[in-house]
């Protein structure tokens, strides 16, 4: 059975941080096309063109954060979920997965 590729948005300003998530994921074996996006104008703009089965944000960034790309998201299709990540917060602040 062949299996579908899975179509990631990644928003994150850290290039070390964008392949650890990349190599997370190739160690869980799932397959995947990553767009690394790091400014709020490339985030629109990728949502905007349809890309993306799944958005990975980063908390903060220095002029946009994660909460202000998932209301884009938002905005753009009904019902999006996040994942978000963050060494700046607590994690029992910030959960993994929202919807």
């Amino acid at each position: 059975m062949k299996r579908e590729i899975l179509n990631i948005l990644h928003l994150e300003d850290n290039a070390r941080d964008v392949d650890l998530v990349a190599g997370w994921l190739e160690d869980e074996g799932i397959r995947c096309e990553i767009r690394s996006v790091q400014t709020a104008p490339a985030f629109e703009m990728a949502l905007m063109s349809g890309e993306g089965d799944l958005i990975i944000s980063d908390f903060t960034l220095p002029t946009f954060d994660g909460l202000k790309a998932l209301a884009l998201a938002r905005e753009r299709f009904f019902r999006a979920a996040s994942a978000r990540n963050s060494r700046s917060i607590a994690s029992n602040k910030a959960p993994w997965i929202t919807s």
